[in-house]
């Protein structure tokens, strides 16, 4: 295994858990969208779309917090975070529309 130096361990590990978060919710959203077949793809979006707005929005009001009390790392792993979030979430948003007469 690679050794990264301290400060780089915790920028990994700060995306890593709200990557897992993203994760969860994300799951449990796709498995709401498939129980309850009237609320659909747009439940989806929907619900994907908010919840990825805020969980970007958290991110950058953490890194504007740790980036006024001087700690660069923590503030690098929310802008590292909220930037990942943003690409993988509203990606993920798309998926429930792009598969709706689709039955996996």
């Amino acid at each position: 295994m690679i050794e990264l130096p301290n400060h780089q361990q915790m920028v990994v590990r700060i995306a890593g858990i709200n990557l897992l978060v993203l994760a969860v919710y994300s799951i449990g959203f796709y498995l709401i969208q498939h129980t309850y077949s009237e609320a659909g793809a747009f439940f989806f979006f929907m619900a994907m779309a908010f919840s990825v707005g805020l969980h970007i929005a958290a991110c950058l009001i953490a890194a504007f917090v740790f980036h006024l009390l001087d700690f660069r790392t923590f503030q690098m792993g929310f802008l590292l975070s909220a930037f990942a979030v943003a690409l993988l979430g509203f990606s993920f948003c798309s998926r429930g529309e792009y598969t709706r007469g689709l039955e996996f």
